[in-house]
């Protein structure tokens, strides 16, 4: 992550010489940085790349905590910490509650520090925030303590030696840089190293350095930027050339493959032309609905030859056919695959870990499980932590629960985090790093049925479009209103004040018409000059994709009509078919058996003298029947049949 927004160096000049933004709640320099304490400051990042810095006073050889908490308003947290000279201590992005941060240190030098706040989007991300300042030990508080927001880990555990770090690693997750602290007795020349037997992998501190606490972090890096491959390793600490203090390491690999999407509510897709000619294709034929590439040395392995992790798939953007490599054939790894759910459902997913690393010369075993440090795995979606899963082998299936969908109809981006958790102590802590995901998730009123929809699978095509729709609804019946006038309104129909002529409907029956729903989605391949029956058709298979039962009602038979307003058309008319002002039959939907109506179709005039001006437009959506007819027409007609749409 701390790629994504510039390095400590980058961030470090951000902090001296960054102005002061407009209407901005906290300097964005040191110079005039507001109090820190423990009763917590509330805050703001007002723009993408704003950074707001906190001071407080800081005594050598005390222990403090910082985090923030109460995220709001699309917050993803990232915290800096600062020594008094400026100089870059630490980062962390979410070591706190779901996506707050937290950095615990001892202080070596007396004076001010500096934190600093600042979102993990650099190009995007706003939001609200509070952060505050706990003294753990060797300090005397700087205000009444506060209650802190409960965190999902327990804190790092101190050690017999004079090291202290998590006993397990994975360089590999994103984000991820193992924290390592020390303690000096006395002054003196110190190196801080990760040893791998008798070899130096990477040197995490050099140099003099005063007696007290120090810390540095690890990317997993040896000196050549290569990632340490899964192993034993040791953290030696030295002091004018003698060892004060050793902590054992373990690197592992742990990673996800691929996830399958389950549990109550959800509700498989299909794509509806899979070929030039057009054959459905269901999206669960693919595979999983999100999976990494395959690596060139194994369908089991978690990274690219050359060591990297493999890459986390974008999300598929075709709606209309399945994603194909350049051979034509059907792609099945390394897709993020559209999803659907009924409100309601409980969501899960099945995760498949991967069994080996690459360490950029071959694969080798994921080195876990550890003894007295078994891994788990939890999944976070917004401010939500879900229960961890069992004890994490290589190669496993795991199934958890996701948090609750949203509560209304739609599309949107779901993003999940995956995080590792080893057993530390009595307690269980987080991994630096996480895995993180995005889906396109669509939300239904229900499960369409298979005389609705075939298979009772909806069409991705269709469905997108109609979720722009219909998106905030919480019911079947708000579904079906928002889908009528979004047939009326939003894709530029137009009534055949000529003929009354179909153009994407046809058959015998006119309460079964059979539906080029095809052909519609194809950039309305058959134009856009539509007449009742395409109208009625396209609201009832439409709003079927979005699990909203209705029914195709035919009304007749020869009425004469009052003033309306066609699909189409800026004004009402009494002429329209240029003389004639009639209907042999009329074809809506209705919900509920022909009680009430929707008519995509035409506006009535919705006021005592529909058969004059002035006029009260009104699209019929659950109109009552016996309401619609006297605004529509001097006659007595009356329903005549009910149906279903087909797709062709």
């Amino acid at each position: 992550m701390s790629a994504r927004l510039g390095s400590p160096i980058v961030l470090l000049a951000l902090v001296l010489a960054a102005p002061a933004a407009a209407q901005d709640d906290h300097p964005n320099g040191t110079n005039g940085a507001n109090a820190l304490n423990s009763g917590g400051v509330s805050g703001r990042i007002e723009r993408p790349g704003d950074i707001d810095v906190f001071r407080f006073a800081a005594v050598a050889g005390a222990r403090y905590r910082i985090e923030t908490t109460d995220l709001g308003g699309g917050m993803d947290s990232l915290l800096d910490l600062h020594a008094p000279d400026r100089s870059h201590m630490q980062r962390d992005d979410d070591g706190g509650a779901g996506y707050a941060s937290r950095i615990e240190f001892t202080a070596s030098v007396s004076g001010d520090h500096y934190a600093v706040v600042s979102h993990y989007s650099r190009t995007s991300g706003v939001g609200t925030y509070r952060v505050r300042l706990e003294v753990l030990s060797g300090a005397p508080s700087t205000s009444t303590p506060a209650p802190t927001t409960p965190a999902p880990t327990t804190p790092t555990p101190s050690t017999s030696t004079a090291i202290s770090a998590l006993p397990l690693f994975d360089p590999k997750l994103s984000g991820a840089q193992l924290a390592v602290s020390c303690q000096l007795p006395r002054a003196g020349d110190v190196r801080l190293e990760v040893r791998r037997g008798s070899s130096r992998v990477a040197t995490l501190i050099s140099g003099n350095r005063q007696a007290g606490a120090l810390s540095a972090s690890w990317d997993g890096r040896d000196a050549q930027g290569l990632f340490a491959a899964p192993g034993s390793y040791t953290l030696r600490l030295r002091l004018d050339g003698s060892t004060i203090g050793e902590q054992g390491l373990e690197v592992v690999r742990v990673g996800i493959l691929s996830m399958t999407f389950g549990g109550a509510g959800r509700v498989p897709l299909t794509w509806h032309r899979a070929s030039s000619w057009g054959s459905r294709f269901p999206v669960d034929r693919v595979g999983p609905a999100w999976s990494v590439p395959s690596s060139q040395l194994g369908a089991d392995v978690l990274d690219a030859r050359d060591g990297s992790p493999l890459p986390t798939p974008a999300l598929y953007q075709g709606l209309a056919s399945p994603p194909r490599a350049s051979d034509g054939s059907v792609l099945q790894r390394g897709n993020s695959l559209p999803l659907a759910y009924a409100l309601g459902g409980q969501p899960q997913v099945s995760l498949a870990l991967g069994a080996r690393a690459s360490t950029g010369s071959g694969a080798v075993g994921c080195n876990y499980p550890v003894a007295n440090h078994p891994l788990r795995v939890a999944v976070e979606g917004g401010q939500r932590v879900s229960q961890m899963s069992g004890e994490l082998t290589p190669g496993s299936a795991v199934t958890l629960d996701l948090p609750a969908l949203p509560s209304t109809l739609g599309k949107r981006v779901q993003r999940y985090r995956f995080r590792f958790y080893t057993r530390v102590g009595n307690g269980w802590q987080a991994l630096p790093g996480s895995i993180q995901t995005e889906h396109t998730l669509y939300t239904l009123a229900g499960q369409p049925a298979s005389d609705l929809l075939p298979n009772g699978r909806p069409w991705v095509a269709a469905l997108d479009l109609v979720s722009g729709w219909v998106a905030g609804a919480r019911t079947s019946a708000q579904a079906h209103d928002l889908v009528t006038a979004g047939v009326n309104g939003q894709v530029g129909l137009r009534y055949d004040v000529n003929l009354g002529a179909p153009a994407y409907t046809g058959g015998f029956d006119l309460h079964a018409p059979e539906l080029d729903l095809d052909a519609f989605l194809a950039n309305q391949a058959n134009g856009r000059v539509v007449n009742c029956l395409d109208c009625g058709a396209l609201v009832n298979k439409l709003s079927a994709m979005v699990g909203s039962r209705t029914q195709v009602i035919v009304v007749g038979w020869n009425f004469n009509l009052y003033w309306l307003r066609g699909i189409g058309y800026q004004s009402f008319t009494a002429s329209l078919f240029g003389g004639a002002h009639a209907f042999s039959y009329h074809a809506l939907t209705s919900r509920d058996q022909g009680a009430t109506v929707n008519d995509a179709c035409l506006e009535v005039d919705d006021d005592a003298r529909p058969y004059q001006s002035p006029y009260t437009p009104r699209l019929p959506q659950g109109m009552p029947f016996n309401d619609y007819r006297r605004q529509l027409s001097r006659d007595a007609f009356r329903l005549q049949d009910l149906g279903q749409a087909s797709l062709r």
